[in-house]
């Protein structure tokens, strides 16, 4: 009995020396916001923003949105900068704002295939900062 005590505990305090520590930023897809007509009131039109507008035919654009929490926007915009050489585009979302973006969105329900994708994104988010609201 006294020996599963101790390696009990042994086991406890290993498993909470060995966590991963939670991240302060994740990167995911533009579309993972919605379609532009919802998305851009938080992230900007779906074409490159060193541009002023999108090209006349369709066109797949790589911009990648960060989320961002417990670490300023400086320090995020230097780990992850935009260069318009290269075609790297990236939004910038602090954590607080994304998940109050999502609530609003889901909430609204205007169409159950977009809401899906957004609680799916709410998910990612918290999962992966570990934190709700």
């Amino acid at each position: 009995m006294k020996k599963r005590l101790v390696l009990s505990i042994i086991l406890l305090l290993t498993s909470c020396v060995t966590s991963t520590p939670r991240s302060n930023s994740l990167i995911l897809e533009y579309s993972d916001f919605g379609p532009q007509v919802i998305a851009s009131k938080i992230i900007g039109m779906e074409w490159w923003q060193w541009n002023n507008h999108g090209e006349s035919r369709p066109r797949d654009y790589n911009i990648k949105v960060v989320v961002y929490n417990d670490v300023s926007l400086k320090d995020i915009e230097e780990k992850y900068p935009i260069n318009a050489n290269k075609d790297i585009d990236y939004r910038y979302v602090a954590y607080r704002d994304a998940i109050a973006y999502l609530d609003e969105k889901i909430k609204e329900n205007v169409m159950q295939v977009v809401t899906e994708e957004l609680k799916d994104t709410k998910n990612k988010i918290v999962l992966e900062f570990g934190v709700e609201n």
